[in-house]
């Protein structure tokens, strides 16, 4: 996805409300182009060039590791120098100090809040996938993504049915953005099919569970995670559980919306798609000036890890 054009083509209203950094002239051969349609990247023009010719240069991942030529075995990631790539990440945190023998990254991604579904599958979405890939640049491991699905119906009381409806909608999703970014080393786990016939009803041991899973089976060491704001880490949101283990957490911001009482959700998550830009056709372009920042953002990092825009892309 060198950027994503909608069906039509040309620079439309879209365009005026923050989506413009996704947009692409549809004559520029040069490149690919998709569309969003169904919730599915569609893509009609060239192939990218793989994701190891461009991203982190030398200079930079040098940068980020501490030193001028890092290794595993004295690696230090400076949050601070990865902040400089990537606006998403919550600026005040510890460096990450990484094992080498457990250098691989966990994150996780559920289907339903506390009492709702998930209704589709917010555009945050990829910014949480790109730190992800953005840490995995510079520690050049495994990506090990769960989804937590099993979560829904017997922690959450969600509809056994609704929530597996979901979860197959976001698979695909993430499934579409691993390929069409070329994306290496990343594998996606269903906590369904991992734990069949799992009866725990308690969401803090399911989570508990599944960390211990993934540092011990598949090298896990760095996870990343998300809270509506620093000074609510460990008490509200995804960050609570991340008190539950020991492994060094990277923090990003929430998923963003339009609606004034609710401003911030999960990057995964997405109750009222009125008031996001979702995977899909029937967004509303209308968003806060807030919202408008926060994509901006996403494409920053896309342009840092992924490939830059076109010259003729408007920036307003």
């Amino acid at each position: 996805m060198s950027a994503v054009a909608l069906r039509g083509g040309g620079y439309n209203e879209v365009a005026k409300q923050g989506w413009y950094r996704l947009t692409k002239d549809p004559c520029t051969s040069s490149h690919f182009f998709g569309s969003l349609c169904e919730g599915f990247f569609v893509y009609t023009k060239a192939e990218m060039p793989e994701s190891g010719q461009r991203g982190l240069s030398v200079e930079q991942a040098a940068q980020a590791y501490g030193g001028s030529n890092p290794s595993l075995s004295t690696m230090k990631i400076k949050i601070e120098e990865l902040i400089k790539l990537n606006p998403l990440i919550w600026p005040n945190q510890p460096d990450i100090v990484v094992n080498p023998n457990h250098s691989n990254i966990f994150l996780g991604g559920g289907v339903a809040t506390k009492n709702q579904i998930s209704r589709s599958v917010p555009f945050d979405l990829l910014g949480f996938m790109l730190t992800a890939e953005q840490m995995n640049r510079l520690t050049k491991g495994e990506i090990h993504l769960l989804i937590a699905d099993q979560h829904a119906w017997l922690a959450n009381q969600i509809n056994q049915d609704e929530a597996k409806l979901a979860t197959q909608k976001l698979k695909d999703i993430i499934s579409n953005i691993i390929t069409c970014f070329k994306l290496k080393d990343w594998s996606i786990h269903l906590a369904s099919e991992i734990f069949p016939g799992t009866t725990e009803s308690n969401y803090e041991t399911l989570e508990t569970r599944d960390i211990n899973l993934f540092t011990t089976n598949h090298g896990v060491g760095i996870k990343i995670g998300w809270t509506f704001s620093p000074k609510e880490i460990g008490i509200t949101d995804e960050s609570h559980f991340d008190t539950l283990h020991n492994l060094p957490t990277i923090l990003i911001k929430p998923g963003l919306t339009s609606d004034p009482a609710k401003p911030h959700e999960s990057p995964y998550i997405c109750t009222d798609p009125t008031t996001r830009i979702v995977f899909g056709t029937s967004n509303n372009w209308d968003v806060s000036p807030a919202v408008k920042n926060h994509l901006r953002n996403i494409c920053l990092l896309f342009e840092n890890l992924i490939e830059p825009f076109p010259p003729k892309t408007p920036r307003y």
